[in-house]
C-alpha cells in the first residue's frame, strides 16, 4: 500500500513538471528500461539497493545506463532523484503508475487478457473492437497464455476483473456447494 501511494506521488509529480506528453512518453520508456533491468538482473538489483554503495556509485551506473541508450536528461535526473531517495526499489510501481498518468491523458486505456489458447490476430482485433465500445476509449490490449485457465479467458481492464475462465467458473461453483448455497 505504502509503495503504491509512493509511487503515484513521484509519478505525479515528474508527470506534471513535463511539458508535453509526449516528453513523458519517451521518459516513460526509458523508465520502463531501467525498471526492466532492475526486475531481471539480480546484480543490478543488488547494486542499487545495497548500502554498501555510496549513492554516487549508484547515480555513475545510471549515467552510463543513459548514455549507452540515449536517454533524456529529465530521465536521468528522475532515476538520480529515486537513487538519492532511497525510492529506486519502487521503479516497477513508479513506472507502472506514471503509465496508467499517461494513458489518461491520452485517453486511452489498457487490457489484459489472459487466455487458455493464444489468439490469433482476428480475434485480438475482435476482442480491441469489442473493448473499445464498451470503455469508450482507445486501447490497448496485451493477450498471454495460461492454459491453466482450462478455457476462457481473464479481463482487466484497470483496477476491474472479468473472469470468464473455466477455471473461475468452477472454483466458484466449488464454493457454492462447499457453502451449500
Amino acid at each position: 500500500m505504502f509503495k503504491d501511494v509512493l509511487a503515484r506521488r513521484y509519478s505525479k509529480a515528474f508527470f506534471e513538471s513535463q511539458p508535453s506528453i509526449e516528453k513523458s512518453v519517451k521518459t516513460f520508456d526509458d523508465l520502463e528500461t531501467l525498471a526492466s533491468l532492475f526486475e531481471e538482473s539480480h546484480a543490478v538489483r543488488v547494486f542499487l539497493l545495497s548500502p554498501s554503495f555510496i549513492p554516487e556509485e549508484k547515480i555513475a551506473f545510471i549515467n552510463q545506463i543513459s548514455e549507452q541508450n540515449g536517454w533524456r536528461d529529465e530521465t536521468k535526473r528522475f532515476a538520480r532523484l529515486l537513487i538519492e531517495k532511497n525510492r529506486i526499489r519502487y521503479i516497477k510501481e513508479v513506472v507502472q503508475a506514471l503509465g496508467q498518468l499517461i494513458d489518461q491523458a491520452q485517453g486511452r486505456k489498457r487490457v489484459k487478457i489472459l487466455t487458455a489458447t493464444p489468439f490469433n490476430e482476428e480475434q485480438t482485433n475482435r476482442i480491441r473492437q469489442r473493448m473499445r465500445e464498451i470503455t469508450g476509449q482507445e486501447v490497448e490490449v496485451s493477450v498471454d497464455v495460461d492454459s491453466s485457465l482450462i478455457g476462457g479467458m481473464l479481463v482487466q481492464i484497470g483496477s476491474r476483473v472479468f473472469d470468464g475462465s473455466v477455471r473461475g467458473r468452477l472454483e466458484a461453483l466449488t464454493d457454492r456447494l462447499v457453502k451449500g448455497a
